[in-house]
């Protein structure tokens, strides 16, 4: 019975108050964070992408879009990480109900942290491949697409929720 025992100083607080500022003040630091370790990936997603198009442009004279065959050379390296830190955390994420909504691991912020840098980074690369006639019409279902995976991917970090799903979502 050591609930009543607790002694509590001035009047009681409703109930679960102190619950939320705490997890406000632990999201707002999270937050932060989250913001901090975005920009410097994104900035080096950018620089990577910008080495990208330099080769493209130098060694692909050829190519009807630079801004096309540089996104291609980007993905040479992009997306087989994806694939390996999205089976990482998966395997990691999958054993038991709790870890799946409530779970993290290194992998799987990573990989969502490198998931918002690439689209945030690949919005203005959209408007660079506006020469090829076939992403005029999917532009807008693109930028949709980056739009909604940027705020379900930084949400999932913020609060640390739903990694499991994130990572099954990046294998797809």
């Amino acid at each position: 019975m050591r609930w009543l025992r607790r002694r509590s100083v001035g009047p009681p607080t409703p109930k679960g108050t102190r619950s939320r500022s705490r997890e406000h003040t632990r999201n707002s630091a999270s937050l932060k964070r989250v913001a901090f370790e975005i920009g410097a990936v994104a900035s080096a997603v950018a620089a990577a992408y910008g080495v990208c198009y330099f080769i493209a442009a130098t060694r692909l004279p050829q190519t009807p879009c630079v801004a096309f065959a540089a996104d291609a050379i980007f993905g040479i390296v992009y997306y087989p990480l994806v694939v390996v830190l999205a089976s990482q955390s998966t395997l990691a994420l999958y054993p038991d109900v709790h870890s799946r909504w409530h779970g993290t691991t290194p992998a799987s912020r990573m990989l969502a942290i490198l998931l918002v840098s690439r689209m945030i980074v690949h919005v203005p690369f959209l408007e660079l491949k506006k020469q090829i006639k076939e992403s005029k019409a999917q532009r807008p279902i693109f930028l949709i697409h980056h739009a909604i995976g940027i705020v379900v991917y930084l949400t999932g970090l913020v609060l640390g929720r739903c990694h499991f799903w994130g990572a099954m979502n990046a294998l797809c």
